[in-house]
Formats: structure tokens, sequence, C-alpha cells
């Protein structure tokens, strides 16, 4: 799903609960998931409006692959 959707569907107020809840649950499976080929999650901060979510760095990496 692209950015621009996403921001639309949270502009939706009524989304917005079930839309944190399946963040929710997404970093908490993060939180376990260790694997060479998996991109490892630090943590995450909620500031002002914005979710911060810190992944480990993947030199030569790339979102789209």
């Amino acid at each position: 799903e692209s950015l621009e959707n996403i921001t639309g569907t949270l502009r939706d107020r009524s989304n917005l609960k079930s839309m944190l809840s399946a963040l929710e649950r997404e970093i908490e499976l993060l939180k376990d998931l260790k694997h060479e080929n998996i991109v490892r999650y630090f943590y995450s901060s909620l500031d002002d409006d914005f979710l911060n979510i810190f992944l480990e760095y993947v030199p030569g990496g790339s979102l789209g692959s």
C-alpha cells in the first residue's frame, strides 16, 4: 500500500483506531523476528503525531527490494 493511501486512510478517524491496533500487532511481531534475511527491529516511539520505527541499517539495500 502506498504512503498516499495510508495517509488518506488515517484522515478518516473511524479507521484510525483499527490502523493503530494493526500497527501495534505488527510491532509486537517485529520485536521477536530474528532472521538473516529480515531487517532487524530495534524500537519505536511516538512523538507528537509521528510514529518512529527504528530498524537495522542495511548498506546497499532498498525498501523496494
